[in-house]
């Protein structure tokens, strides 16, 4: 491992540095050199970067060094990330060389599928980093391989339900990620880049797939992908709740957002797995009426909750967004989910009408 020098590429969103910077971690207290890599606006606002022996850092540009447009499409947006950013890659691999420390491998995550060009062109292999679950990279090989994928294709297909893989139940319209389908804004972009992926893969004497899962999690769908050189190497969490290696390592290390100080207080006085979580990322938006109805079912179930909503400029007002919950629940702006861990109730699963909130809840009681 001393030898090798991995270069890991994430795009500058919290979803997507979690698992590749934890992967940079494992790799480094494994020996290796690893820089990880993200867009010059991304990494300016990264804090709290993990200082390992072996990790190191950099930026290249994406065009937009001062963050992308609002008014941007953002299918253009990866245009620019193509063309800038393969540039910049480039010429930091070159600089790497220079300095005596060349890429032996460069590991990419989605939307970034012309770095494995830029690997071919530096001669060094690439592998893919499947951040999402091996089921659902499953269903992206399923519809884009060339020989039998409805999607391998340009134009454009109507998905019919319930669709069929192999030794896995049937998946419904509800089932798989919202951006394959046709009806959903995402996917003039978002099926173009994944048919991408997979079609580089499919080229690659070679292809190297990492997957943020285990093999007892995920048996029957890491054996639909086996043709593809597929390795499981998850959970991508710190070291702590993990494999136990680094008992310090408690956090993934890097947050985009400012946390609130006060939830670590109000979990401390709640009893271990009693806490319901509710969190729907970085870039989801609520509606207000959808915000309405998920409160009104967290408070009808009776069970403590910290529900993560982040904030927009014209919900600056909601400082007081605590009013009227008298400590049976609280909602804070971001959150460390590793801190939250041992407070959380498990097994429930979350939706947006208030029924199946309700449902959830009471199952698990």
């Amino acid at each position: 491992m001393k030898k090798h020098h991995f270069l890991i590429i994430s795009l500058p969103a919290q979803g997507h540095i979690n698992p590749t910077l934890q992967l940079a971690k494992n790799l480094a207290r494994a020996g290796a050199r690893c820089t990880f890599v993200t867009t010059v606006h991304g990494f300016r606002k990264m804090n709290n970067l993990p200082s390992i022996d072996g990790l190191f850092y950099a930026s290249i540009s994406d065009g937009h060094d001062d963050g992308m447009p609002k008014e941007m499409y953002f299918g253009d947006y990866l245009n620019d990330l193509k063309r800038v950013g393969s540039e910049n890659l480039k010429n930091l691999l070159q600089q790497f060389t220079d300095d005596g420390y060349p890429v032996t491998c460069l590991v990419y995550t989605i939307l970034f599928t012309w770095v494995a060009e830029v690997a071919r062109e530096y001669h060094a292999p690439s592998a893919f980093l499947a951040i999402q679950c091996a089921t659902a990279f499953a269903i992206y090989y399923y519809l884009f391989t060339t020989n039998n994928g409805m999607y391998s294709s340009t134009t454009e297909v109507e998905l019919s339900f319930p669709l069929k893989l192999p030794e896995l139940p049937l998946f419904s319209r509800d089932d798989i990620p919202t951006f394959l389908l046709q009806s959903d804004s995402a996917s003039s972009f978002m099926i173009p880049v994944v048919r991408e992926h997979i079609k580089i893969l499919e080229n690659d004497p070679n292809p190297r797939v990492l997957i943020n899962t285990f093999d007892a999690l995920e048996e029957k769908s890491l054996k639909i992908l086996e043709k593809i050189g597929v390795s499981s190497i998850g959970p991508l969490i710190p070291s702590a709740f993990c494999d136990g290696n680094d008992v310090n390592d408690k956090s993934f290390g890097c947050e985009l957002f400012d946390k609130s100080e006060n939830y670590s207080q109000w979990l401390d006085l709640k009893a271990e797995g009693s806490v319901v979580y509710i969190s729907f990322g970085s870039l989801a938006v609520l509606k207000e009426e959808q915000k309405e109805e998920i409160l009104k079912g967290l408070l009808e179930s009776e069970r403590p909750f910290l529900w993560v909503i982040r904030l927009s400029n014209e919900d600056g007002k909601n400082k007081n967004v605590n009013y009227g919950l008298n400590g049976k629940g609280m909602i804070v702006p971001w959150c460390s989910q590793m801190e939250v861990l041992n407070f959380i109730t498990p097994s429930v699963h979350f939706y947006l009408t208030r029924f199946n909130f309700l449902r959830a809840l009471r199952n698990n009681k």
